[in-house]
């Protein structure tokens, strides 16, 4: 019977120590995904301040182009009045 229950002590003994090896592999797993993740989310984050740069000069040269464009209207309107004073 002692012997039975030594063999049985190894037997867990061995599937234990297994046991320990997969889960020590699945950390070791989760530790690679999250620093992969962690280095996809920096990657996004750099290519978003990049895009709301891009976004913010855009906005401004929008708005530039709009000025620009009331201005050559006024100036438009006001050529037109002048030319009808000269009309025969």
């Amino acid at each position: 019977m002692e012997l039975f229950g030594k063999l049985n002590q190894m037997r867990m003994g061995g599937r234990s120590s297994l046991l320990s090896f997969e889960m020590a592999s699945g950390s070791q797993q989760i530790v690679v995904s999250t620093k992969a993740i962690d280095d996809i989310s920096k990657a996004t984050a750099a290519q978003t301040q990049t895009v709301s740069a891009a976004t913010e000069e855009q906005s401004a040269t929008m708005e530039e182009i709009a000025a620009s464009s009331q201005m050559l209207a006024k100036l438009a309107a006001e050529l037109t009045m002048a030319v009808h004073k000269f009309k025969i």
